[in-house]
């Protein structure tokens, strides 16, 4: 049964992926490049941050500066080596003429990431939008 439990994890990841995956740069400060800054093109799927948000009387208010970002964990390959994501990192995401900077950081005390699933395969990373550059073309 274990394996068929399996079969449908991995299946759903891939349609996710298929269906939801957007392309984004992850970015690591480097001193081996000659930039400074390790770039890894991969797709990832957006989703919702734990329960985070403000709610007041009037209006509702979600704190929209914070995304997780669902990477596979093989895409995050530099010079043969899986990174494992640490605070600091970034996540560049194109939307609407504007390049949004995500840097990777712990929410509520705990990692700055975690496997999305039992195999761990899919990394969840918690990020907080830092930056918007405004694209030139």
């Amino acid at each position: 049964m274990l394996n068929l439990m399996e079969k449908g994890v991995a299946w759903l990841a891939r349609q996710q992926r298929r269906h939801f995956a957007v392309p984004v740069i992850y970015e690591r400060p480097s001193d081996a490049v000659a930039n400074g800054v390790c770039c890894i093109p991969c797709q990832a799927v957006l989703g919702q941050p734990g329960a985070t948000g403000e709610e007041s009387v009037a209006s509702i208010r979600i704190d929209a500066t914070e995304l997780d970002f669902l990477i596979v964990a093989d895409e995050l390959v530099w010079n043969g080596r899986r990174l494992e994501p640490k605070v600091d990192d970034r996540i560049l995401l194109q939307r609407g003429g504007m390049t949004q900077v995500y840097e990777v950081l712990p929410r509520g005390g705990g990692p700055p990431w975690r496997w999305s699933d039992q195999q761990k395969t899919i990394l969840r990373l918690h990020t907080k939008l830092t930056e918007e550059l405004q694209n030139d073309c």
